[in-house]
């Protein structure tokens, strides 16, 4: 018995130690697993990028004098503003968004980075480029020349000394939240404007829980104003009041804050004693060369700034342009209603294309962070407007070979069997040729023409034109997403309408001469001819069959919007953007900030990403991110998915199982640099397959060929 006990006890002993093993190898054996999935040096990819036609210009973050310098731009629609601020001396600070970068503009316009590292958001503190960002937006400056900069996507308040030390003063990195308390024990949700008063406390428009906060100089974070989650327009006495997406923030002389609600709901007034009130919203406009009123209408407020006259000059980029707000009312002072550009000039006579971040000196001169145009603009009191620093981004046309070639904002594109490429031009409202030698041609329409005629060549009109597809005997298929139709376009260059009615959106299906859509983004033909159609504001995917039927597979046509996987119809997708087919019938959709699958039944499941998530990282199915991703394209039969993330500036890979990995460009640089990949890319749109492991990219004005050797 005891000889039986003494085997049973070493047994036991012999039991556990080799569990005991088997926990230590499994561990191991996780997190190399996890290791190896959670970064991209898992596939080593080299290759390059080179210029197939168009130009190379506009965003990057190059430091110089002037037009030498490079800024990035928000083509992609950001959720922040741009914040800027000056100092006694003129000095101008600039939070470059998309850069991740703290900027500094001498009145020369001398510009230089002062902090962070430009393509790489982070959380770190310290000294110059030792310290991260991300997509920073507001930023302020107190009596002592210590700058506060409302860290978004980190969900923290930092502080920059004057020696340029860098320090997380309120809110922990990535982690959001609304509750009050002193410093790192605070939490923020997208906090955007900040602004100081004279005593040094900080303001601060915490945009997502719909509040404005106020920072002691001690470090103590209260909510000042709104509910945390309450998302309404309600006047009040503090946080009785509510908001519904604070955004810019303003302090006038004698200390009231001003607040801009996005989208569209004007600019909310904090007297010193609390009380919110609505000062400007959906007004009448005056212009002021003859004091016509213009209809009344709704304004989506961005970046505001008081002169030293305490007038309030407040930026509205949907419409380009910077109002003027005093005693008399809302006023143009410089731009003009609905037609955006670069141009410099006087008043009404000037150009601006996405203005977002505005700040005044001294003099009275206002800063303009054109965001649209990767520009820093200046406008004198008289409404005198010069570039400062940047270069614009110019969308031109023209016909010719390779680098002669000009675009405006091409975005879809596709190619044929003789390797002709075809390019939805949106920006020029044509569509374009590209041979195998870069020579460029306009196949349809009118350059710089909207409209919807039928015709031949460039009898023809479009309307911002977004994607397009090609039939196996040459015909192709344009969404054209202003006038919310499918456009038919033979080899010949004639255009008929081929389903929807123009200007008449709705969500009707049937034959296509009945079916109507509703602003459709992205389309694709799978191996049957049947055609697929992303309809964006329907939030559906349509399928037009060879018998001409119109009918809607999956998401709900007259619904809302949603992320819900799933069967058919009980499947939600928010403004789908592009879809692309592979060999099998499945369907793949960017949709939100994921990569959705349809398969040949109907069933809808998420690839890679997570819907409401933005970020860069590689990763597998649900744990990688995205930041709008676009375009789509396969690389041959049964091979992998890529994707042009437009929003990180990337070309991404996913394979059939969601393993998602970088393949060109840096998340979070913005700017074309034709080198060994990595190389640099510019908010890419659209993408094709042109060749085993060879694809064409829109990006900026120029259409890219990306080589990858694996």
């Amino acid at each position: 018995m005891k000889l039986y006990e003494k085997l049973n006890s070493k047994f036991k002993r012999l039991k556990y130690s080799i569990l005991l093993l088997f926990v230590v190898v499994l561990f191991f054996a996780c997190k190399s697993f996890v290791t190896t999935k959670g970064t991209a040096s898992a596939s080593v990819v080299t290759g390059e990028l080179s210029l197939i036609a168009g130009k190379i210009d506009g965003a990057g973050h190059n430091d110089g004098v002037g037009s030498v310098a490079r800024f990035s731009h928000g083509r992609v629609p950001y959720i922040h503003l741009i914040g800027m601020v000056t100092d006694a001396e003129g000095n101008m600070y600039v939070t470059d968004t998309g850069n991740h970068t703290i900027r500094k503009i001498t009145p020369q316009g001398v510009v230089t980075t002062l902090a962070g590292l430009a393509g790489k958001p982070g959380s770190s503190d310290g000294n110059g480029a030792v310290a991260q960002f991300n997509s920073p937006s507001g930023i302020a400056m107190d009596k002592s020349g210590n700058l506060f900069v409302a860290d978004t996507l980190n969900q923290t308040i930092r502080k920059i000394t004057t020696t340029g030390v860098v320090t997380t003063i309120a809110g922990s990195p990535l982690r959001s939240g609304s509750s009050d308390g002193d410093g790192t024990s605070a939490r923020f949700n997208r906090p955007s404007g900040i602004v100081a008063d004279k005593d040094g406390n900080l303001f601060i428009a915490d945009c997502f829980n719909k509040t404005i906060r106020k920072l002691s100089p001690e470090g103590a974070v209260i909510t000042y104003a709104g509910a945390p989650g309450s998302k309404s327009i309600a006047e009040g006495y503090r946080t009785s009041a509510r908001f519904i997406y604070p955004e810019g923030l303003a302090i006038d002389s004698v200390g009231n804050l001003y607040v801009s609600e996005a989208p569209g709901y004007g600019i909310r007034k904090i007297t010193t004693t609390g009380w919110v009130t609505t000062l400007a919203g959906t007004v009448s406009v005056k212009a002021k060369e003859n004091e016509k009123s213009e209809k009344i209408r709704p304004m989506y407020f961005k970046g505001m700034t008081f002169d030293p006259n305490d007038n309030l000059f407040v930026c509205d980029p949907t419409s380009s342009i910077i109002y003027k707000v005093s005693s008399e009312g809302v006023t143009t002072f410089a731009g003009t209603i609905g037609k955006a550009g670069s141009s410099d000039g006087v008043g009404l006579g000037s150009r601006f294309r996405t203005p977002c971040g505005i700040t005044t000196d001294s003099a009275g001169n206002l800063y303009v962070a054109d965001i649209g145009d990767a520009t820093v603009r200046k406008v004198s009191p008289l409404g005198i407007v010069t570039t400062l620093a940047g270069s614009a981004r110019v969308g031109e046309w023209a016909d010719g070979i390779g680098g002669a070639a000009r675009f405006n904002e091409p975005r879809g594109i596709t190619a044929d069997l003789a390797g002709n490429m075809y390019v939805a031009d949106c920006g020029n409202h044509v569509i374009r040729k590209i041979t195998p030698s870069g020579v460029v041609t306009t196949l349809a329409g009118t350059p710089g023409k909207r409209g919807s005629s039928e015709g031949r060549g460039n009898a023809a009109l479009f309307c911002d034109p977004t994607d397009i597809a090609i039939d196996k005997v040459g015909n192709l298929y344009v969404v054209d997403n202003g006038d919310s139709t499918i456009r038919k376009v033979t080899p010949d260059g004639v255009v008929t309408f081929f389903a929807g009615r123009a200007g008449k959106v709705g969500d009707d299906d049937g034959p296509v001469e009945i079916a109507r859509f509703r602003f459709p983004n992205g389309i694709t033909i799978d191996s049957n001819g049947n055609i697929f159609v992303a309809d964006g504001a329907n939030n559906a995917i349509r399928k037009i069959a060879g018998n001409g039927m119109v009918t809607t597979v999956a998401g709900h046509r007259f619904g809302g919007s949603g992320n819900g996987d799933g069967p058919g119809w009980n499947a939600s997708f928010s403004h789908p953007s592009r879809i692309t087919s592979d060999r099998a019938g499945n369907l793949f959709v960017s949709n939100g900030n994921a990569i959705r699958k349809i398969t040949p039944e109907g069933e809808v499941s998420t690839l890679a990403g997570l819907g409401g998530e933005i970020g860069s990282t590689d990763y597998s199915g649900g744990l990688a991110r995205f930041f709008a991703p676009i375009g789509l394209s396969t690389n041959g039969p049964g091979t992998s998915l890529y994707v042009a993330d437009s929003g990180n500036h990337t070309i991404r890979r996913v394979t059939s199982i969601g393993d998602v990995t970088t393949v060109a460009g840096i998340a979070g640089r913005q700017g074309i640099i034709t080198s060994a990949l990595p190389g640099g890319l510019d908010t890419p749109a659209g993408l094709t397959r042109i060749g085993p492991n060879m694809f064409a990219v829109t990006t900026g004005n120029a259409i890219l060929k990306l080589v990858i050797h694996q």
